[in-house]
C-alpha cells in the first residue's frame, strides 16, 4: 500500500486535475493540455538501473582484486549486451566503490574497456545507451555533491540526476534541500542536480511506485507537479524485486491495450544489482534480451533518464503525468 503520509497528496491529485480512470490501487493525473491528434502517443519508455551501495556485499569478499575483476566483466558484458540491443542502463554508484577504482580498475587490467577505468568507459563509451549517475546513502562523511566529484575526477561527465533520494514519508523527505546548490563535506564541491530518479523510504519500507515524469511541488506534496520546479523527477515503476520483470510487463501491457491516452508520458526501471552481477551475470542478460523483445514489439521505448526527461520537455511539452500504484 502507499504510505499513509501520501494519501492526501493523492487525493489532492486526482481532485485538483483532470484524472484518468484507473484500476483501484492506481491514482493518476495528467494536465488537461493537447489531446487527440495532435498530441504525441502515448509510450513507456524504460532503461535498466544499478546502485551498487557503500556497503556492497562485494567488499566483504576475501580476495576483493578478484572479485572486482568478476565483477568488472560482468558489467562490461551486460553494457556489452544493453548497447548491442540498443537500449539504455543507467549506472548509479555510492562514493566506496568509486574510491577503490582507480586501484582496482588498474590491476585488473583495461584491455576490454579501450584502456578506460570503469567508470569513465561507461560513461562515455556509449551515449543514449549508458549513463553514470551518482547514487549517496550520504554515509561516511560524503554526500551527494563529494560522490559526483569522485565520478568527475574518474572521467564522468555530470549528468545532474539524483540517483536515490527520500520521498516517504514526508516527515523524512529529504529531496528539498537539493532544490539549492550543495556542497560537498569532503571535497568543497558545488554541485546543482537538476533531475531526480528512484524515490524511496527509509529502509525501504513504503517505497514510491510511480510512472511518469512530473516536478513535485513541496515535501508533503511529492506527486503533484508544481510548474516553477526546478527539480524534474522520473518515476520508477520498477519491478518488485531485482532482476524480475514483473513491473515492466505489467505498465508495458496496459499501455499496449489503450489504457492511456495521447500525450501520456510513462516511465519504468529495471533493477540490475551491480554489487552481485557476477553471480547473477545469466539472470541479467536474460532480462536485456527480454527487454529488448518488447522494445522490439513497440511496447516500450529504451531511453537513459537524461533522454527521458530530454523527451519529456521536447516531445510532450513538459506535460506532467503520474500514475501511483500500491501494487
Amino acid at each position: 500500500m502507499l504510505a499513509p503520509a501520501l494519501a492526501p497528496a493523492l487525493a489532492a491529485l486526482v481532485g485538483c486535475s483532470d484524472s484518468l480512470s484507473s484500476s483501484s490501487t492506481d491514482a493518476s493525473v495528467t494536465d488537461a493540455g493537447d489531446s487527440g491528434a495532435s498530441a504525441p502517443p502515448a509510450r513507456l519508455y524504460v532503461t535498466f538501473v544499478s546502485h551498487n551501495e557503500d556497503n556492497c556485499p562485494l567488499f566483504d569478499s576475501p580476495n576483493f582484486s578478484s572479485a572486482y575483476k568478476a565483477n568488472r566483466d560482468a558489467t562490461v558484458a551486460v553494457a556489452n549486451a544493453v548497447v548491442a540491443a540498443g537500449l539504455a542502463w543507467n549506472f548509479e554508484s555510492d562514493w566506496t566503490y568509486l574510491l577503490k577504482v582507480p586501484e582496482e580498475d588498474a590491476r585488473a587490467g583495461q584491455q576490454n574497456t579501450n584502456g578506460k577505468n570503469i567508470i569513465e568507459w561507461l560513461a562515455t563509451s556509449a551515449p543514449h545507451h549508458l549513463e553514470v549517475d551518482a547514487h549517496s546513502h550520504e554515509h561516511g562523511g560524503y554526500n551527494y555533491a563529494d560522490v559526483v566529484k569522485l565520478l568527475i575526477d574518474l572521467g564522468a561527465p555530470d549528468t545532474k540526476i539524483v540517483g536515490g533520494f527520500i520521498a516517504s514519508p514526508d516527515s523524512e523527505e529529504d529531496w528539498t534541500r537539493l532544490r539549492q546548490p550543495l556542497t560537498g563535506k569532503k571535497t568543497g564541491f558545488v554541485w546543482t542536480p537538476q533531475i531526480l530518479w528512484g524515490g524511496a523510504s527509509p529502509g525501504h519500507v513504503a517505497d514510491l511506485n510511480v510512472s511518469g515524469v512530473w516536478r513535485p511541488k513541496d515535501g508533503a506534496q511529492f506527486l503533484i507537479d508544481d510548474p516553477a520546479g526546478n527539480l524534474t523527477s522520473v518515476g520508477t515503476w520498477w519491478d518488485s524485486e531485482p532482476l524480475k520483470l514483473d513491473g515492466l510487463t505489467d505498465i508495458a501491457s496496459r499501455v499496449a491495450a489503450g489504457e492511456f491516452p495521447p500525450g501520456t508520458m510513462l516511465t519504468a526501471a529495471v533493477r540490475l544489482g551491480h554489487c552481485t552481477l557476477a553471480r547473477d551475470l545469466d539472470v541479467a542478460l536474460a532480462d536485456v534480451a527480454a527487454v529488448a523483445a518488447l522494445v522490439a514489439e513497440g511496447k516500450a521505448v529504451p531511453a537513459t533518464l537524461s533522454d527521458i526527461v530530454a523527451t519529456w520537455r521536447s516531445t510532450y511539452g513538459s506535460r506532467p503525468f503520474v500514475l501511483a500504484s500500491g501494487r
